[in-house]
């Protein structure tokens, strides 16, 4: 058939409710065999005596019998027998023939009811003789208790058919109830719900004023109260949302209007444990470059500075890293890769970066290392979540390269240093003999640092300021020049040996380097003027020998160096040229007797006293780097040598990141949209593990799918599945309804895991989308078993009435393994036995549709009667109906559609304006007629599409009028009149139909507190999932068969002001007089 087909089905019905169900014409009571009152009687006596005839003595006519039993129609009005044969036995004072006639009819009316019950014998004999047919016995109601053991008991079997005391019922019986099934209780209690919510579909994406929360996690770190923080909960039943999804609430400090979720966002992000985060001062820099999979325009470069917090860990608290200006944190395709490159600092002011301590910030990273943090900013509402572009992107290569900088802008670096010479540990705070007080060649110079030290090294540079250095403008040339033999120390003579402590061995650096510097690193090579004292020397020293050298990560920290040592200090050796301590006594004696000489030479001096080379203000300043793959193509030897970590970070938790892995993701990959974490403590596994789960019935949104939740224990930080063999049995329908889980809980179920918290056992319930398609839960409670009703004789009005919460306490038998019991919610699912007006409607109705679903009749009549709780049904023939007007065909061979309107005293639901059957309702139904429909059959269960109606007009009330409380008042009232069922659950919903403007506006206007209305308009509104349409009309007609029209939400009134009164904005309209108004259609 063409999709263009644009015929319709052309059966237009209204569905059957449960009150047209009963057919009076198939009710025993509905034809008497002798259906003839007392007044009946009489009148027939009265005619029939009008036959029996006196006659005189002339044998003509004189009178009849009629006249002995005339009764006025006014005392028939008042007459009764019962009451009159009564009077009769007190005053005993009547008419003889009155009397026997009426004590006749009095014995008569016993035969005519015993001949009147006839047709009920005979239909008795039909259907229970004949047929076999009874009435449905009561069902027993179920209810839920939860047991405590005794101290000193770890686990007890309570036996099926174990009874409980359940009181007296009101005819004084003792009411049993008992066990279901054999179970196990043991010790393990519910301490702990957390929830997690993942808009992994952007649902909100079209709400013009909601933040973009496209890939948002929102966490509930107690998931049972009203905020997710632990706020009281202040609905009537205490219920709250299952999986923690967020609601959207005014921001009063937002002058845009945009709205705040009412739920926190959870930490998303990866951490990185490495000793070369040990960086305890200076300004210091780190690089992040991450090799990831990503797929872009790799042409375009993206930003993700204002996307990322990264936190290192301090003494007490996590440090903040700042993006200066020259700093960047991008994602570009650079090199054939893509990559996500970061470069942060931390300011000199800043504290240093220590080990985690977990006692300080308890959150359970298994490392020893400083820890570096990258989050997901979730504080600016207008940004997307960067988790959205990386949820599934893996990570290959991570470079990780500190840096202590700022030495061109004389920012200090690391001050904090072991600075010894061959005579004694120096104070690094004070000016610094470096080669001791008589500097020779081979005096050694030591600077220690257990943070440089313990780390691959790419260059070391040193500044500092010398002391006292000589003024002359030839420098040391000038200065030595009195010594012998001339010309030796020169600025460029003096020379060093550097060299690096590793594995107690000193390794050559450099063999020799240039002692005096300048400013910029340069050698002072030539004979000038020296720095000055406010001058600083820098040495440069970078050398593949740097590379040669093992990290040490287990380095002992040294206060001092000395010869046990394996690394953690670098040498500093004078070499060739010392500067003349030794020399110096010979060339002083001989210029002091050249001077004593009469006639001296004329260039005779004494010599200057020998250069103590002094230094302060030392600060050094270095790079460090370090690679690791998160991926299996690592090698066994470089596996080795690594000992970096990588964790992901979760909203409750951490785990550390298996690199053996083929691959792994760069953020925890979260697969579901909704996750609810049930902590269980005193588990002793393997046992089996029983939770009542409480939900508020019908509180799942029903235009949603059902949706499948999976269950998952926590096992050394990995989340294992249930299977069919390990859930033992759900009654929770998927979260729909209110019921026990009973799991196996497995051997490997472990405790201490850091993706919670590691003193309990960790369960999870999840739905992978549509996370409101499960109802809100009440509470969770552990070591529940179901029990049902036993009757013994007792009321049969018992089952009427569910038994109230609480009720029960007390096992029948006490057992003394058993300290208390509890029933904490009131029984379900009971039936009284079936009464006779429901016997006579459902056997009719059998043998007509003989449990099958062929007709439109059979699926309405079958459902109704199946399920009480539903108010109608409507079958739709030829139609398939997926929920959405989208979705719908009238031309749609072999489909059949039944759509359901649920009770609208449900007060968990949605919406009381549009009574929508329960997920778990739909469900069951669909469960249902599955087994006996036609096998060609394509059936569709559904809630029925609503129409809205929404008005906007102006009004002037009348004169005194509180204007506020009744323009709420109108707008309920206007709710009400398009809508009454809601307000009155009495008034039918019927299927289809129409409505006009001026209807409602006559409604309006009959309102005795409106004046007068204009500007009125009528728009018709049919909202469905992938598209909205708002139409203005005149006349809104249902568009669909299993379209219901009702009243939208909210209305727009505007009130007209006093000094607009006799002003009329809207040209179309036209005021006669405050009493008379018409309206143009156009308004």
């Amino acid at each position: 058939m063409s999709e263009n087909c644009l015929h319709s089905n052309p059966l237009r019905r209204d569905g059957t409710s449960q009150q047209q169900r009963t057919l009076n014409t198939l009710l025993p009571s509905y034809v008497a065999v002798d259906e003839r009152s007392m007044k009946d009687l009489m009148e027939f006596v009265h005619t029939f005596g009008e036959e029996i005839r006196f006659y005189d003595d002339a044998n003509s006519i004189d009178s009849h019998w009629a006249d002995f039993f005339k009764i006025t129609d006014e005392d028939w009005a008042s007459f009764s027998l019962e009451t009159y044969l009564e009077q009769l036995k007190i005053d005993q004072f009547t008419k003889p023939h009155l009397a026997l006639f009426f004590g006749f009819l009095y014995m008569f009316k016993v035969v005519q009811d015993d001949i009147n019950t006839i047709t009920e014998r005979h239909l008795d004999f039909y259907y229970k003789e004949v047929l076999q047919l009874e009435e449905k016995a009561a069902e027993s109601d179920k209810i839920s208790i939860i047991f405590e053991l005794a101290k000193h008991i770890e686990s007890h079997l309570l036996k099926a058919g174990t009874p409980l005391k359940a009181g007296k019922d009101n005819t004084g019986v003792n009411v049993t109830y008992k066990l279901n099934e054999d179970t196990v209780i043991n010790k393990a209690q519910v301490v702990e719900i957390k929830a997690r919510f993942t808009n992994l579909e952007d649902q909100w994406a079209s709400e013009t004023k909601y933040p973009k929360t496209n890939h948002s996690v929102y966490s509930s770190p107690i998931a049972n109260s009203a905020d997710g923080l632990g706020e009281e909960i202040q609905t009537e039943e205490k219920d709250w949302r299952v999986f923690g999804r967020p609601s959207f609430i005014n921001n009063e400090d937002d002058p845009t209007g945009l709205k705040i979720a009412d739920r926190k966002q959870g930490e998303i992000g990866f951490a990185i444990a490495s000793p070369i985060l040990f960086l305890a001062e200076g300004q210091r820099k780190i690089d992040l470059d991450v090799s990831i999979d990503f797929n872009g325009d790799k042409n375009k470069e993206i930003n993700i500075q204002n996307k990322i917090l990264i936190l290192l860990s301090g003494e007490e608290e996590w440090i903040e890293t700042t993006f200066l200006p020259s700093d960047k944190a991008v994602i570009k395709f650079i090199d054939g890769v893509w990559k996500m490159q970061i470069t942060t600092h931390l300011k000199v002011d800043q504290p240093a970066v220590l080990a985690y301590d977990n006692e300080v910030f308890e959150e359970n990273i298994s490392t020893k290392w400083p820890v570096l943090k990258l989050l997901i900013n979730s504080e600016d509402p207008t940004e997307e979540s960067l988790y959205k572009d990386l949820i599934n992107v893996s990570v290959d290569t991570i470079n990780l390269t500190v840096e202590i900088d700022g030495e061109t802008d004389n920012i200090p670096g690391i001050q904090n240093l072991i600075v010894q010479n061959d005579d004694s540990i120096l104070d690094v705070s004070k000016p610094m003999p470096i080669f001791g007080s008589q500097p020779r060649v081979g005096s050694k110079f030591y600077i220690g640092s257990w943070e440089i030290f313990q780390k691959n090294l790419s260059y070391i540079t040193l500044k500092h300021q010398w002391i006292d250095l000589p003024i002359d403008a030839g420098g040391f040339v000038d200065y030595y020049k009195k010594y012998s033999p001339a010309n030796l120390r020169k600025n460029a003579a003096f020379t060093i040996n550097t060299a690096v402590l590793d594995q107690k061995k000193w390794n050559n650096v450099f063999n020799w380097r240039y002692l005096f510097r300048n400013s910029d690193g340069s050698p002072i090579d030539t004979d000038t003027t020296l720095p000055t004292a406010t001058e600083q020397s820098k040495m440069a020293l970078s050398s593949s020998s740097f590379s040669n050298l093992e990290r040490d990560v287990d380095m002992p920290l040294a206060q001092e160096y000395d010869n046990n040592l394996d690394k953690g200090f670098i040498r500093f050796a004078l070499r060739e040229v010392d500067f003349g301590n030794k020399t110096f006594p010979k060339d002083f004696s001989a210029q002091a007797i050249e001077l004593a000489k009469e006639n001296p030479s004329a260039d005779a001096a004494l010599p200057n006293a020998p250069y103590l080379p002094m230094i302060e203000n030392l600060s050094i300043y270095y790079k460090s780097s370090v690679s690791f793959n998160l991926n299996s193509t690592t090698t066994n030897t470089e596996e080795n040598d690594i000992v970096e970590q990588f964790f992901h970070l979760e909203p409750f938790g951490n785990y550390e990141v298996d690199r053996t892995k083929a691959s792994n993701t760069i953020f925890s990959l979260i697969e579901e949209e909704g996750s609810l974490f049930i902590g269980i403590d005193n588990l002793n596994p393997p046992q089996t593990l029983s939770l009542l789960i409480q939900v508020a019935e019908g509180s799942a949104n029903p235009k949603k799918e059902k949706q499948e939740v999976t269950w998952h224990y926590l096992s050394e930080n990995n989340w294992l599945p249930f299977d069919q063999y390990t859930l033992l049995s759900d009654g929770t329908n998927g979260l729909l309804t209110s019921g026990i889980i009973k799991l196996d809980i497995q051997r490997n179920i472990s405790i201490g895991n850091s993706r919670l918290s590691p003193d309990l056992y960790w369960l999870k319930a999840s739905v992978a989308k549509d996370s409101d398609a499960v109802c809100d839960i009440i509470d969770i409670k552990a070591q529940a078993i179901s029990a049902s009703f036993v009757d013994q004789h007792n009321d049969p009005k018992f089952l009427e009435n569910a038994l109230e919460a609480g009720t029960i306490s007390k096992l029948l038998n006490a057992d003394a393994s058993v300290k208390k019991i509890e029933q904490p919610y009131a029984s379900s699912d009971g039936k009284p036995p079936e009464k006779e007006k429901a016997f006579y409607t459902r056997v009719s109705e059998r043998l007509r549709h003989k449990n099958r679903a062929i007709t439109i009749w059979d699926y309405e009549h079958l459902i109704l009667e199946k399920f009480p709780k539903v108010y109608k049904v409507k079958c739709v023939n030829h139609t398939s109906f997926d929920g959405t007007i989208t979705d719908y065909s009238e031309t749609a061979p072999g489909h059949v559609s039944v759509v359901v309107i649920a009770n609208v005293q449900n007060k968990n639901a949605v919406d009381p304006l549009r009574p929508l059957a329960s997920l778990d309702q739909l469900s069951e139904i669909t469960s249902f007629i599955d087994k006996i429909k036609l096998p060609c059959v394509i059936l569709h269960v559904k809630n029925p599409i609503y129409e809205e109606i929404k008005v906007d007009f102006k009004v002037k009330f009348n004169k005194g009028i509180d204007a506020g409380y009744y323009t709420s008042k109108l707008r309920e009232e206007i709710k009400h009149f398009l809508s009454p069922w809601a307000s009155d659950c009495a008034t039918d919903i019927v299927f289809g139909g129409r409505i006009h403007k001026s209807v409602i506006l006559n409604f309006v206007e009959e309102r005795s507190y409106v004046d007068y209305v204009t500007c009125f308009k009528m728009f018709h509104i049919i909202n469905d999932e992938s598209n909205i349409s708002i139409k203005e009309v005149d006349e809104a007609l249902a568009q669909t068969s299993v379209s219901i029209i009702g009243s939208a939400r909210t209305h727009t009134i505007e009130e007209i002001a006093a000094s607009e009164a006799d002003q009329c904005k809207c040209d179309d309209n036209i005021i006669l007089s405050t009493e008379e108004l018409t309206a143009i259609d156009n308004c």
